[in-house]
């Protein structure tokens, strides 16, 4: 195996600095430094798990210190057992030195004192002690650890180390080699480079391994965008990482901008050392100060002047310690709770307080400082300067320099302000005031608290205002008392009462008990890490997310972003998925019920499944893979949300495999495989089959399968490339041969590539349910379905393609929203409101008002007198069964009114009017300009603002020349008694009697002007005005009761007048029209009477007027719509779309 010269000790090779090859491989690559502060914050151990604040993984400090340790390897009998090992500083050089190493050397003394400096830190933080062995001039051949130097080799490394194993003194096992040609390694000092090295290969030589399997390969740059694998794989948290502090936020850099680098281990090195061998408990046990005035006894704990920095994170067994920094003048933050950094001398981000340890006090500088307590019972000076300082839990003691009466108090609700000769400090969870002549107790607050405890288990009590209570880590127990609280249990088993008042209650981690108590209470789930959460109020049960949950008197719910299953009980409730595909449902009750935040994901490009029997062994067979990318999440992928990224799941065919993908011109591409059956090596090749890069194992810490493979390269020029998926044979480093895997054998490979086209995933809606009551619900940006239930509700699909918002029972409304929603209407009289989008909303068994709103809607009344809007575009309207009205407003509209005397308003733009029958089979009655009624003897349709009618057959016709062409009834039945008495109050019967046999018979079909009549009446002229049918149907419906006649005669009115003579010359009809216009109005004379009933001049051959249609129809009638099953015009009195009503 590559990079091991031992067949039972694996190298765990371990840089820390910016060589320009890796110090832990010896691998041609520059490790990142990136340089100034990060934006990123630095994570206290409370803030930890989750997603960090660069959305990459965060891990606990307990998970953390598995990953460090994830090999499990020690020098002791078991996880948390003390070890006792020897070492020795090696006399004379090995046999055989290791591979590619040259020119042993002795440690020179400036190492051999760093050496046991670093050793007693290890010591002082974990259950293992090392003795010394001594052969009488300092050195030794003859211990488990030797540390040695070389001169040259390992591609110019700065050291490496083996992890724990053998404990025979020909073992390589533990032994740690430094190159003391690297200057900072020769001569090691407190925060150089140097003496990190040796602390942390000290780490791996007693079990520890690098946050992630770092890539060791010639020609390939790691990064920590690229190769961390969780947020706090910084320096910042262990010496055991590659990675600059400022990437979490922190800053070591010197006033001078010289990097600076931690002596002793850290945070999570302090945690990852006591699970492999348990905490030292005898460690510091007596009243410790940290920083000035330091009697720890350990150089890097120590501050002498105000230009030095210190870089450490403190472990402590015992007693009342402190934390000194009063000799800077910096603005600090002072934090003493466990897991918490604090940012100290200029610095930010170098001191940490170890979890387990407790420190009790803390002094500021002469600058702007703020002081956090813990859960003890804290003494806090905060010096010269505009000091803060919260004392957290316990009985909290605040000390100023001077005499009582030279301070002011104010107190202000929770937060209390004392001015003097320190300055103005501002103080909240302080109990008491330690001046130099006396102590005073604070005054009984006025306002709300906001307390948090720590690590331990808290009793955390609240008060009688709105307070903001955290129980961080530990069991803790939270009372809110009364007030409209916000509680916060964090991790741990908690107890969470909110008491009185409307309090918002997280469990956080754990298995919680949630009590609200009085008032509208609101449990919030939005914590939960990896899955989502299923509660239900009903039984008081919440699972899944971060533990498993009991909760009483809990009246609302906010989900987690991930898919929830939230359901209420028989209350009012409020419930809130907050994010992902939920299953929300609301029981009895009026509740609220909303699917906010991000939806859920799905879809995307599912992983390739290359088979065995795929012989992909040449480029020329090579498996191509730009089909395959996406930016689904993927734990094993780093920035798998941002950079897109193609899985293959392989099984090998017995030869090497070849896969192929494009990319862009300057573009990293990360390849990685992981869960192999092989020891596999990765290939690059152009298409010419030149190789352009080459990697084998993915680390050489033994922290992961060495036998996955890794490999980062940059193209420069765009096109496409082939990777070569193998078996590794002989060989180290760049020179090292493959071989083709046994047939059979599984792997995965991932195949990152920037700026790659994906396979965009499908946002996944969420379900909602309203069941019983009165209920309002809101859908997200997904594709939801909400069903109403019983009740009166008000449903809002939100974003995205609503698959389906149905009222249920009860008046309901229901809004689309954005997207292609489908509305339903249900056994009342509904609302739906389609909004943005091509929607299909449909009534049912009520009085229905629907909208379409914006987009191309496709509209369906329902079985009742329903009324229908397209509102903008190009809309399908279809009344259904009753007596509909239906507008199409703006657009192209298709208007349906099927069974039923329907009102049909085609608005503005170019609509149809679709019927059933062939053309013949209904009578036209003109009712104004524009408007008209469409008979077919059993129903009355009135049209407005309607252009263009659909006939059987796909006659399109013209309505406005069909109305003006119209057949008088009225007017041919006035002249033929008979048809009076037959067709009095049945113009379509005498309109068909007209083309049936009348016509033969020779009967005149305008023997009546229903114009005259009208221009004879002053009450009719005011009433029909030029309507010349209205004026022949009241002069058959009423006219001849009333006695009426036909007195005015055009000849005459032309006669009389020699203006209307030049402007309309015999037009007779003209003529009356202006009359009926203008000249009643303008008093004009009429010129004389004319008999009781005028007749017509022509007679109507009705074969003349229909075939005449069609010259008098416009050049460019709309294209007929495409009628399909679902809607296609039926008979009247049939009813469409049986299938879609329950």
């Amino acid at each position: 195996m590559a990079g091991s010269y031992s067949a039972d000790d694996g190298a765990a090779f371990g840089a820390v600095g910016g060589y320009p090859r890796c110090g832990c491989c010896g691998g041609f690559h520059a490790v990142y430094e990136s340089g100034g502060v990060s934006p990123f914050a630095s994570l206290n151990a409370d803030d930890r798990g989750g997603v960090g604040p660069n959305n990459k993984v965060s891990f606990t400090t307990d998970e953390a210190a598995a990953q460090l340790g994830r090999n499990n390897i020690s020098w002791s009998s078991g996880l948390g057992q003390a070890a006792t090992v020897t070492f020795a500083f090696r006399s004379t050089a090995p046999t055989n030195l290791p591979p590619d190493t040259q020119g042993f050397q002795r440690f020179n003394d400036a190492q051999i004192a760093a050496t046991l400096q670093s050793l007693q830190a290890w010591a002082d933080v974990a259950n293992i002690t090392f003795n010394r062995v001594n052969d009488g001039d300092g050195f030794s051949n003859s211990a488990t650890i030797l540390f040695s130097n070389y001169t040259s080799g390992q591609s110019g490394a700065a050291a490496f180390a083996y992890l724990p194993g053998a404990s025979g003194i020909t073992s390589n096992s533990g032994d740690v080699w430094i190159n003391s040609s690297i200057a900072s390694n020769a001569t090691p000092v407190l925060l150089g480079y140097g003496f990190q090295v040796i602390t942390h290969e000290i780490g791996h030589a007693i079990g520890l391994s690098h946050p992630a399997a770092y890539d060791a390969e010639e020609g390939v740059s790691i990064t920590y965008a690229n190769d961390a694998v969780y947020y706090e794989d910084s320096r910042q948290y262990t010496v055991m990482s590659y990675f600059n502090e400022s990437n979490t936020g922190g800053n070591f850099n010197s006033a001078s901008g010289a990097r600076q680098y931690s002596a002793a281990p850290l945070l999570d090195d302090i945690a990852a050392a006591q699970r492999l061998y348990g905490a030292n408990t005898t460690t510091r046990t007596g009243d410790t100060v940290y920083g000035f005035n330091s009697n720890a006894d350990r150089s890097w704990f120590a501050v002498t002047s105000a230009s030095m920095d210190v870089i450490f994170a403190v472990w402590d067994a015992g007693g009342t310690d402190t934390f000194d920094f009063s000799g800077y003048a910096d603005a600090q933050l002072i934090d003493l709770r466990q897991g918490a950094f604090s940012n100290v001398g200029g610095l930010t981000g170098n001191v940490a307080v170890a979890v387990g340890a407790v420190i009790e006090n803390a002094i500021g500088g002469s600058g702007a400082d703020r002081l956090i307590g813990n859960g003890g019972d804290n003494v806090l000076t905060g010096g010269l300067g505009a000091d803060t300082i919260d004392g957290g839990l316990g009985n909290d003691t605040a000390v100023f320099s001077g005499v009582r009466g030279q301070y002011s108090i104010s107190v202000s609700g929770n937060t209390t302000t004392i001015s003097g000769p320190d300055g103005v400090d501002v103080l909240i969870n302080v109990e008491s005031f330690r001046f130099s002549d006396q102590t005073v107790a604070a005054a009984v607050q006025t306002g709300p608290l906001t307390i948090s405890g720590d690590l331990s288990a808290n009793l955390i009590e609240g008060s009688a205002f709105n307070d903001v209570l955290s129980g961080l880590g530990g069991n803790d127990t939270l009372n809110g008392q009364t007030g409209d609280d916000s509680l916060n249990g964090g991790t741990g088993n908690d107890q969470i009462s909110g008491g009185a008042g409307a309090d918002t209650i997280s469990g956080g981690g754990g298995n919680d008990t949630l009590a609200g108590g009085d008032g509208v209470d609101t449990a919030v789930f939005q914590g939960a890490n990896g899955s989502g959460v299923s509660v239900n109020l009903a039984t008081g049960t919440a699972s899944g997310g971060d533990g498993s949950d009991s909760l009483s008197g809990i009246e609302n719910l906010i989900g987690s972003g991930f898919a929830d299953t939230l359901i209420g009980d028989a209350g009012d409730n409020v419930i809130d998925g907050a994010g992902g595909s939920d299953v929300l449902r609301g029981g009895a009750g009026a509740d609220r019920i909303s699917a906010s935040g991000a939806p859920g994901q799905a879809g995307g490009a599912p992983d390739i499944v290359k088979a065995q029997a795929t012989a992909n062994g040449s480029i020329g067979t090579a498996v191509n893979i730009d089909g395959g990318f996406d930016l689904l999440p993927r734990p094993d992928v780093n920035n798998a949300t941002t950079v897109p990224h193609a899985t293959i799941a392989g099984r090998t065919h017995g030869g090497v495999e070849y896969y192929a993908f494009t990319v862009g011109a300057n573009t990293t591409v990360v390849l990685d495989i992981d869960g192999a059956g092989f020891d596999t090596t990765l290939r690059l090749f152009n298409a010419a089959g030149t190789e352009l890069a080459s990697n084998d194992d993915n680390n050489g810490d033994n922290g992961g399968d060495r036998t996955d493979s890794f490999l980062t390269f940059t193209f420069q020029t765009a096109g496409t490339y082939y990777v070569q998926v193998a078996e590794w044979s002989t060989g180290s480093g760049a020179g090292f041969t493959s071989k083709p895997p046994t047939a059979g054998l599984a792997y995965t490979l991932h195949v990152s590539v920037p700026g790659h086209a994906v396979v965009p995933p499908t946002l996944v809606g969420s379900t909602l349910e309203g069941e019983d009551g009165n209920d309002t619900l809101t859908g997200g940006l997904g594709g939801d379905t909400i069903f109403g239930g019983t009740g009166n509700d008000s449903i809002l699909g939100g974003g995205g393609n609503d698959g389906l918002l149905q009222g249920g029972l009860g008046d309901d409304t229901v809004e689309g929203g954005e997207g292609d929603d489908f509305l339903f209407g249900g056994q009342n009289s509904d609302i739906l409101h389609g909004q943005a989008g091509a929607d299909f909303v449909q009534g049912n068994l009520g009085a229905d008002l629907l909208f379409g709103g914006v987009g191309a809607d496709t509209m369906l009344g329902g079985q009742a007198n329903d009324t229908i809007h397209g509102e903008s575009d190009d809309d399908l309207i279809l009344g259904d069964l009753g007596d509909d009205q239906l507008f199409g407003g703006s657009g192209a509209d298709t208007l349906f009114g099927g069974a039923g005397s329907d009102a049909l308003n085609g608005g503005d733009g170019v609509d149809i009017a679709v019927y059933s029958k062939a053309i013949g089979a209904y009578y036209f009655e003109a009712t104004g300009p524009g408007d008209w009624r469409i008979h077919d003897g059993l129903e009355v349709d009135t049209l407005s603002v309607v252009e263009w009618g659909l006939f059987a057959g796909g006659s399109i016709e013209a309505l406005n020349v069909l109305a003006a062409k119209s057949f008088d009834a009225y007017g041919y039945m006035v002249g033929y008694a008979d048809l009076l008495s037959a067709y009095r109050n049945n113009p379509l019967g005498a309109y068909q009697q007209y083309i049936q046999s009348g016509q033969a018979e020779g009967r005149v079909a305008d023997s009546f002007s229903g114009l005259s009549y009208i221009a004879s009446h002053a009450d009719l002229i005011q009433t029909l005005g030029i309507d010349e049918n209205a004026g022949s149907r009241h002069y058959v419906l009423n006219g001849l009761a009333e006695g009426r006649t036909v007195t005015f005669n055009a000849g005459n009115y032309l006669a009389a007048h020699a203006d209307l003579r030049a402007a309309f010359g015999t037009d007779t009809e003209a003529a009356t029209r202006h009359y009926i216009q203008y000249g009643f109005a303008e008093g004009r004379s009429t010129g004389g009477s004319a008999s009781p009933v005028e007749t017509g001049v022509d007679k109507v051959d009705a074969a003349s007027l229909l075939a005449g249609l069609a010259a008098m129809t416009p050049d460019a009638p709309p294209s007929a719509p495409a009628f399909d099953e679902a809607w296609s015009p039926v008979a009247e009195g049939s009813r469409p779309l049986d299938d879609l009503y329950a």
